[in-house]
């Protein structure tokens, strides 16, 4: 490619060519690329430094919540998976002195509800987002509102359904007894920024034991609720690693309502009838007929193994038994040496072999050894052990 360049003297102008050096078709579009590039990344920082992302950042100093949790009802307990629903309001409120305002100017306080305060939080006022730790699924908010006082004190309030998970003990059942638990965390900030200061589990009124009763339902009583502050430690990549010890320690409310479950239905339903149908095993002593003595053994000891079902189906697979399943291996085990006695002992009668009545000692033997097998079951299992420790309001 030619061009012309021009030459001057003090008296005249010459054109001279120019040769320039040849380029391809690619390198001339990677230039054009290139180009394209740097013009793109310098309007994007420009537009970056003038446009406004809507981040408010939070008060300079260390911010105090304070947390109360108002339950409706606990509702849909699954003892199987482990879960229970619970309706319930919860309440933030914290001081931020830069939305503080003359009283005189504006009606007090400030309410912004659903959408205005999705609005509000979106523009101009910093509300940090809090999250359930043991929730499963997504939370369901109806109604939410923030409300602003003329000192800066600042409220969030919502009303929200969820099914939480805690790990429930199993062992004394059916007479066990239950933590349903709701634990808070912030998102976002730890402890160098934001900690729970004072919680509330409403209503903690004198007759709380009985406003709370009413909200486990007809399965549950109440035996006492306790609150307190915790903190969860969460590891952060290296990259974003300070070095300090409490950066990733974020400050943590616990809920706690401590039930007892009402066991009537299992007594008279599953204890009682099971326990009637292993005395009913110890008739086979007093019968002399060996093949009615099996019959009736077998046929008791699929009954057991029929409540042994029923105690799988309410219950999740557990690394140790329960009470129920205590009383009902006991069960399958006096049934089975039942039938042992009865076979050595027609055994031993058909070779006469026998200097003594190995039936009529068992007739005595079997019963009280199997009640005094209930009693101490009955004793360590349920009057020396207590369902409700560190409960700070205790229901009685």
């Amino acid at each position: 490619m030619k061009i012309l360049r021009c030459s001057h003297s003090s008296d005249n102008y010459s054109l001279s060519p120019v040769t320039l050096p040849k380029l391809s078709v690619s390198q001339v579009r990677n230039s054009v690329i290139a180009l394209l590039i740097l013009l793109g990344v310098t309007s994007n920082a420009q537009s970056f430094d003038r446009q406004d992302l809507g981040y408010i950042s939070p008060p300079d100093t260390l911010v105090e919540v304070d947390a109360n949790l108002y339950i409706n009802k606990i509702y849909n307990v699954n003892s199987v998976e482990e879960t229970y629903q619970i309706d319930g309001y919860l309440e933030f409120e914290w001081f931020d002195e830069r939305l503080s305002f003359d009283p005189q100017t504006a009606d007090t306080p400030l309410i912004f509800e659903n959408d205005k305060a999705s609005d509000l939080i979106k523009s101009n006022v910093w509300v940090p987002a809090f999250e359930f730790v043991n929730i499963q699924g997504k939370q369901d908010t109806q109604h939410f509102q923030v409300s602003i006082k003329p000192d800066g004190t600042v409220t969030y309030e919502e009303r929200f359904f969820g099914v939480f998970h805690t790990e429930m003990n199993f062992r004394k059942f059916p007479f066990d007894y239950k933590k349903f638990v709701v634990e808070i965390e912030p998102f976002s900030y730890d402890q160098n920024f934001l900690k729970f200061n004072t919680l509330t589990l409403y209503p903690d009124t004198s007759d709380s034991c009985n406003a709370l009763d009413a909200t486990l339902g007809k399965d549950w009583n109440l035996t006492g609720i306790n609150v307190y502050t915790d903190t969860s430690l969460y590891g952060q990549p290296d990259a974003l690693n300070t070095g300090d010890d409490e950066y990733g320690i974020y400050s943590k409310a616990v809920f706690e309502v401590h039930a007892k479950r009402i066991s009537g239905y299992f007594i008279w339903q599953v204890l009682l009838p099971l326990f009637l149908i292993i005395l009913a095993s110890f008739t086979i002593f007093w019968i002399r007929d060996f093949g009615t003595q099996i019959g009736i053994g077998f046929s008791l000891m699929l009954t057991v193994v029929a409540f042994n079902f029923y105690s799988a189906s309410i219950l999740p697979r557990l690394p140790y038994n329960t009470f129920i399943e205590y009383v009902i291996m006991f069960g399958y085990l006096f049934i089975l040496f039942g039938i042992i006695v009865a076979t050595v002992n027609h055994n031993l009668e058909k070779r006469d072999q026998s200097s003594f009545d190995l039936l009529k000692i068992c007739r005595w033997l079997f019963p009280v050894a199997y009640l005094l097998i209930m009693v101490v079951l009955i004793s360590t299992n349920l009057l020396f052990a207590s369902g409700t420790a560190d409960i700070v309001y205790n229901c009685g």
